[in-house]
């Protein structure tokens, strides 16, 4: 799956700010790629579907994927896929930051998936079990663990480009050649500061 956040640029505080140091680091990187809902919408980007292990539509969810094991319906696997793999933890571990207790809901996660078809075409197993996953989770690979999927967008489907730091946007203007003129380029500390409008008073 290819994940992003649907948040406005207006809700970007905490994701823009180091908790640690109070630093605009970013809670996923230095950049960051705001793309059109119009690009998500065309390529069936869609939002996640929180849901906590209790809740009783997931436990039937999991049970008629049991049975779908054990009997084989074929007919019906694919069905179990689009729903599985569109579910994500309300709240739950986050292993690769150590927290115990981590609230995904905030996230406002929205999904790309690709259809289990494309997957087994790749011969590519689409599910990992529990340890499996965290396995996987520890070693903190950086690198896609599905290398041959991709979601291609153009300059066109771009509607901004955050960057660490002022001092980065005429070197990405510079890397954009013809194109920068097309995409709104702003700095973690504009959005803070000037969009958003906190920190005014912060230490340097």
């Amino acid at each position: 799956m290819i994940s992003f956040c649907n948040i406005p640029i207006s809700d970007l505080e905490e994701y823009l700010t180091n908790n640690k140091d109070g630093k605009y680091s970013g809670k996923y990187g230095k950049y960051t790629i705001g793309l059109k809902h119009s690009w998500a919408t065309k390529n069936g980007i869609a939002p996640v579907w929180y849901l906590n292990k209790q809740a009783s539509c997931l436990q039937e969810i999991m049970q008629y994927h049991s049975r779908l094991m054990l009997e084989n319906w074929t007919d019906f696997e694919n069905l179990a896929w689009r729903l599985l793999s569109n579910i994500k933890n309300y709240e739950g571990e986050l292993i690769k930051y150590g927290f115990k207790s981590y609230r995904f809901y905030d996230e406002k996660e929205i999904r790309y998936v690709p259809d289990l078809q494309i997957l087994q075409n790749l011969n590519v197993q689409p599910v990992l079990d529990e340890k499996g996953y965290e396995n996987y989770k520890k070693q903190n690979k950086k690198s896609a663990l599905i290398e041959d999927v991709f979601l291609p967008f153009e300059i066109e489907d771009i509607s901004y480009i955050l960057v660490s730091n002022a001092n980065q946007t005429k070197r990405l203007k510079e890397l954009l050649g013809d194109n920068k003129d097309k995409v709104t380029i702003l700095s973690y500390t504009s959005i803070i500061e000037d969009i958003i409008g906190k920190c005014h008073t912060r230490k340097k």
